[in-house]
């Protein structure tokens, strides 16, 4: 159990104050921008079978190794002017939206968490984030969710059941965790096939089953479902405006970024409308 040092960490940040305070921002920030250059080399590696630990990152234009500074999250792609050191041609500013907007949100879920007075119990949400951008991206440019990220986030969450203060105890945690993430497992699955069996087409993919899934251990079963419900009404929204721009709507699209939105959503909105549900 991590409960001894959330316990610290909430000391050290009452003796200190302000600069503690301002340290663990910044601490979130920069952690941020390093996973999300780690989830940009895992969106590239991962469905490409690729291992994630060697070769080293390299352009993957020119072949040009980069080196510690290039390396930088976020400053690395700055330093660079957007250009490979080794061929000059263009670094795709995906890099740079990736590693500013998961640093943004790793910095925003400190401050819930630290609101909550269980700074750990950020480390879910953390996940949450990483897993969230590592499909978005992966399904936007291959249309698939690899099971490397689903899965690994489904792990995560029974560890951080079991170690992440504020839960009960450890068997009962466990065991309702993998509750959560085993009902939205068999929604999904009923829903991805009644819907083969109702379009003659796939309505719901198995990667954003396993994702929602994911996200029920992360967060909770009323997280995935939120997520599911939001991300199809965003999803439908973006549909009828794509349909009136380009004359004719289309048959298959990308819907783990939808999902991902709706999930990454909850983790700001979850509380209150809980709160609101809960009062009525």
């Amino acid at each position: 159990m991590l409960s001894p040092l959330n316990g610290a960490v909430l000391e050290w940040l009452a003796l200190y104050g302000t600069p503690a305070l301002v340290l663990w921002y910044v601490y979130a920030f920069i952690l941020g921008g390093c996973f999300g250059s780690f989830t940009t080399a895992c969106v590239w590696r991962i469905p490409r079978g690729i291992s994630i630990v060697w070769p080293p990152s390299r352009c993957p234009k020119c072949g040009h190794r980069l080196g510690p500074m290039e390396n930088i999250p976020i400053f690395g792609w700055i330093l660079l002017r957007g250009k490979c050191r080794g061929c000059g041609l263009p670094i795709s500013p995906r890099y740079l939206v990736i590693e500013v907007v998961t640093a943004v949100l790793f910095t925003l879920t400190a401050g819930l968490a630290l609101r909550n007075g269980v700074p750990l119990a950020v480390l879910p949400m953390w996940t949450l984030i990483v897993l969230s951008v590592g499909c978005t991206c992966t399904d936007c440019e291959l249309r698939i969710i690899p099971d490397k990220f689903t899965i690994s986030g489904m792990v995560l969450a029974l560890l951080w059941s079991v170690l992440v203060p504020g839960r009960t105890e450890v068997p009962l945690s466990l065991l309702w965790t993998g509750g959560q993430i085993c009902a939205v497992g068999a929604f999904g699955a009923s829903a991805a096939i009644g819907g083969k069996l109702l379009f003659k087409r796939d309505a719901l993919g198995w990667g954003d089953v396993k994702y929602l899934m994911a996200v029920a251990g992360l967060t909770s079963l009323p997280g995935a479902l939120f997520a599911m419900f939001s991300g199809s009404v965003l999803a439908l929204l973006w549909l009828v405006f794509d349909a009136w721009k380009r004359g004719r709507m289309r048959r298959k699209f990308a819907f783990g970024p939808f999902l991902a939105a709706g999930a990454v959503a909850w983790l700001f909105a979850g509380p209150f409308l809980l709160d609101f549900l809960l009062k009525k």
